[in-house]
């Protein structure tokens, strides 16, 4: 009976923002930290549909940025200053093969400060996803690299399990040191250039953030 935030699609209106709002750490936490790790749980009806015919797309889903400088994403880059990485949902495709029989493969769209990342971003497939009519839980941790260096860290954890980890991201340039990550994205639509194929809504609750020695332990950290 506790509240759930519905995230409302309107059917075939490209880039209709079911819901974009950014949430900046210095709000949350009282500072830019240097590892966050972020959870919440999110619920797609048995009868959500998705574009069969997108490999890696339906719906874009949340995820952190630094949009400061001009941003990035959506094909935009700004090499020195922002990134993103945005959560994407979509549907089994050659790409995207879950391990755990889930319906919903899941996984990010990330756009690095080298700009050298393709035209519309990094997709990096999880190999856990989400399953139709159930809660799932998602955590996702960021650890900023030294400047300069590829050795930014996204980790990600579907229902308490490892379903991603990877280290080779670069988010600190050698001129930006002192950043941490700067926000929260809550980043809901279908598209590039589809809508959704219906009107339709999903569900999310309980979002909570940890920093530095107090993220939570799960399986598989290591």
């Amino acid at each position: 009976m506790r509240p759930v935030a519905s995230i409302d699609c309107q059917e075939g209106k490209p880039q209709h923002y079911s819901l974009e709002t950014r949430w900046e750490l210095e709000d949350l936490v009282g500072h830019e930290p240097d590892v966050v790790h972020f959870r919440y749980q999110i619920y797609f009806p048995t009868h959500f549909e998705f574009h069969q015919s997108m490999n890696h797309g339906g719906t874009k889903l949340p995820g952190p940025a630094d949009h400061r400088g001009g941003g990035t994403a959506g094909g935009s880059h700004n090499p020195g200053e922002a990134w993103s990485a945005r959560g994407y949902a979509t549907t089994h495709g050659p790409n995207d093969a879950t391990e755990d029989g889930s319906d919903i493969p899941l996984g990010k769209q990330v756009y690095d400060v080298t700009g050298a990342s393709k035209d519309y971003g990094h997709m990096h497939s999880w190999k856990r996803g989400a399953s139709k009519g159930e809660w799932v839980t998602i955590d996702e941790r960021y650890e900023m690299g030294e400047p300069g260096e590829f050795d930014s860290r996204i980790a990600a954890w579907i229902n308490g399990r490892k379903a991603f980890d990877r280290d080779d991201y670069q988010f600190v340039d050698g001129d930006h040191g002192h950043k941490g990550v700067h926000e929260w994205r809550w980043h809901f639509y279908f598209g590039g250039r589809w809508g959704s194929p219906k009107e339709q809504s999903k569900y999310v609750r309980r979002f909570g953030v940890w920093t530095g020695d107090n993220c939570p332990e799960l399986e598989g950290l290591k």
